[in-house]
């Protein structure tokens, strides 16, 4: 390879690549300090600053050809190798750029280089690990400021001064700006690879990675976040929280951690930091929803934790708005700490009261206010939770300290900067989406019921294995199909009773929450601990780590014939993901999901939360997969899918009402209350499916044949495609 002082020049292919890899713009002619700063900051932004290498050991990079490899296989480096790299770009767009020497501990134990560009000189250092935002000039003072970091420098007898304020202003180096060749550090670099103490790269643990919106630090013990609310630390307690953490948010997956990780040890007394001793600050938000009740219980069972409660006015009707206020006050004279906010706009989408929850927490950060984690959660949400006991009986506990296990996560995790917690109970989604499996399961339990003796004893069948089932209570999933031909008997209820007839009486009266989106017989249990994993599908119960992440996050939707996309969380969340260093993860902390009766839905209203789920989560598969040019064929498949489910679900009530009304032997049928049950039941199901398939009101068509037509339809494509 071509050199030019020592430094490897790129040939065009090398060079190419890496300006893609920057996504540079096409340089100027002539080249000028605007795109000098560019090449500069982008170069800073993807290139990891780290000793890794160093200090596992592997064989030094010690020549600036092995150096530039470095960097041209993305593995990013100490200062020698970040320096060579971007010099060989320079050079190869067209700077006029030498090295030049600088002296932080030892003489020249710095790699810097000057550009000299249209009569005026400029310092560049992109291997110290610091965000100097843009080139320093040579021949007047100079100061910059970004992210909490600030820097100044002045030129004094042929050198330039770099200092950064650290409550005082310290000097950084001292820059010789006079030209070098790479040979020139040879005895410095290979001090740095050999002796202990002449820098921290043999014995400390060191990673910065920046981005356009901050900076994340490592080091040793101490993980660093530098965003627009300044400086936020958090403990890394162990090796595996470390290597967790470089692999993920540092990018660094293919480096020698594990090595790195054993030599840093072994050099340290105390490598790693111990648990933050006070506890945490934890603000819990949520807005309402016109369900007073659900906002008593979610605040009744934050009582016994010393927690913020923020609660955002959304409820539609006077008489709820009122009724909160009671109940917020009953709260607050029982001890829990309440904000309440009233801005006079009620009935907002999803997407625009979370919004309004993050404004109202940037305003509080603002005047000072600091948050360790902030806990978003949907107002039917509360801290308990459903699992199944020794007798087979499903029952709600509230021996799970879920914020314990936030706050546990937080210490033992930094890699996770959004932690989605689930729930148990009843899914968070549509009523269509659980209507198939639901009447299959009626269908099952009413011919299992019917071969039982009615005062015996009921018990609940062992159903472990069918839980473990991928999106067992979901008819629209893509996993698999075995759920939607397995049966799933009624779980025993203690407080209903112990006979038979008792249990099928109560299984009769909670199925009337099926149209409200009740899963009955397929509720969601809670789960065996689990490690945390990787995933945007977040919903009502999202804790934040990272509060520069809750204030990044947005919450976008699509607005077509005035009907709002739903699942604005989930694009938010993979968005940003794709855009932000964040780790969303997935992790075992559920709350308890209970679905309230809704009022009997007419066709527009069903058919605008039908079209604005559908929009959402076509939406979201073309986010996730990255790839926009699925959204005619995602349409099609979910309306298809949809159709066919609500079909089936039809199917299976017919036969249900054909074996009730043809086997009168069976010994309900002597049963008034439960044959009241039965008969309410079956007509409220049979009332919603109708509005699914038959012509209401002015609409000529079904519901299932207007989504047809509507998903087909080239202009709302072609509009979802300018969204996207």
């Amino acid at each position: 390879m071509q050199t030019e002082n020592d430094i490897p020049l790129l040939n065009q292919l090398q060079l190419q690549s890496l300006v893609e890899r920057l996504s540079l713009p096409t340089p100027p002619v002539p080249l000028d300090l605007i795109y000098l700063t560019q090449v500069q900051w982008a170069y800073l932004c993807h290139s990891v600053f780290h000793n890794l290498y160093l200090l596992a050991g592997y064989a030094a990079p010690l020549t600036a050809q092995d150096s530039l490899n470095s960097i041209l296989a993305n593995q990013g480096g100490p200062c020698h190798v970040q320096t060579v790299g971007f010099l060989s770009l320079l050079r190869g767009l067209g700077f006029h750029a030498h090295l030049v020497a600088a002296t932080i501990n030892a003489p020249n134990d710095h790699l810097v280089i000057r550009v000299d560009l249209a009569n005026q000189s400029y310092l560049c250092d992109v291997g110290n690990g610091h965000p100097y935002r843009r080139p320093f000039p040579l021949d007047k003072a100079d100061e910059q400021a970004w992210m909490g970091w600030r820097f100044r420098t002045q030129p004094e007898n042929g050198q330039l001064c770099l200092q950064r304020w650290l409550r005082r202003w310290k000097t950084v180096y001292w820059a010789d700006l006079s030209p070098c060749h790479f040979d020139d550090f040879a005895d410095s670099l290979a001090h740095h690879h050999t002796q202990k103490g002449y820098g921290p790269f043999l014995q400390h643990l060191r990673a910065v990675r920046i981005f356009p919106y901050g900076l994340l630090s490592i080091r040793n013990g101490v993980y660093e976040r530098y965003s627009m609310i300044g400086k936020v630390e958090r403990p890394i307690r162990s090796a595996g929280a470390a290597k967790r953490l470089l692999q993920t948010q540092f990018g660094l997956a293919q480096a020698p951690i594990d090595q790195a990780l054993s030599v840093y040890q072994t050099n340290q007394v105390k490598p790693w930091t111990t648990a933050t001793p006070q506890p945490l600050h934890l603000l819990v938000t949520v807005s309402t929803t016109d369900r007073s009740q659900c906002l008593r219980s979610l605040g009744e069972s934050l009582l016994k934790q010393a927690q913020i409660l923020l609660v955002v006015e959304n409820s539609v009707e006077k008489s709820n708005r009122q009724a909160n206020l009671a109940l917020l006050q009953d709260l607050r004279e029982q001890g829990l700490k309440i904000n309440y906010l009233d801005d006079g706009i009620y009935g907002r989408a999803i997407a625009d009261s979370r919004c309004t929850q993050t404004r109202w927490v940037a305003h509080q950060i603002a005047q000072g206010q600091q948050y360790d984690i902030i806990w978003m959660l949907d107002d039917d949400l509360r801290l308990t939770n459903l699992n199944v006991n020794d007798e087979g009986e499903l029952q709600e506990t509230d021996d799970f300290d879920q914020i314990q296990a936030l706050a546990t996560l937080w210490q033992e995790h930094p890699e996770i900067s959004v932690a989605i917690g689930g729930v148990t109970g009843d899914p968070p989604i549509r009523p269509d989406a659980v209507l198939r499996t639901q009447l299959f399961d009626l269908l099952a339990n009413l011919e299992w019921f019917a071969a039982l003796v009615p005062q015996a004893i009921y018990s609940s069948p062992s159903q472990q294995s069918i839980f473990s089932l991928p999106d067992y209570y979901y008819d629209h999933s893509e996993a698999g199909k075995t759920h939607l031909f397995t049966p799933f008997r009624w779980l025993k209820r203690a407080e209903s009773g112990q006979k038979v007839r008792d249990q099928l009486l109560a299984y009769l009266q909670a199925a009337l929450g099926i149209s409200s989106g009740k899963s009955v017989t397929r509720p969601l249990l809670l789960r065996p601990d689990f490690v945390p994993y990787s995933s945007v599908l977040r919903g009502g119960n999202t804790a934040f780590f990272d509060i520069d992440v809750f204030l990044a996050h947005t919450y976008p939707s699509v607005t077509i014939d005035q009907i709002t996309s739903r699942r604005s969380d989930m694009l938010g969340a993979a968005i940003l993901q794709q855009t932000y260093p964040a780790g969303f993860y997935a992790v075992n902390v559920p709350l308890r999901h209970d679905r309230q009766p809704t009022e009997q839905l007419d066709s527009e209203c069903l058919w605008k939360s039908l079209i604005s789920e559908i929009l959402g989560v076509v939406l979201m598969r073309c986010i996730l997969s990255k790839d926009t040019t699925i959204l005619k064929k995602k349409l099609l498949e979910r309306s298809l899918c949809l159709q066919n489910n609500i079909q089936m679900a039809w199917c299976y009530l017919q036969r249900i009402q054909q074996q009730i009304k043809t086997d009168t032997t069976i010994w309900w049928h002597s049963d008034e209350e439960i044959m009241q049950s039965l008969e309410t039941l079956l007509s409220e199901l049979e009332t919603l499916l109708r509005l699914y398939q038959e012509p209401t009101g002015s609409n000529q068509i079904s519901l299932l044949k207007r989504l047809q037509n509507y998903v087909t339809n080239p202009q709302l494509i072609e509009q979802l495609n300018v969204e996207l």
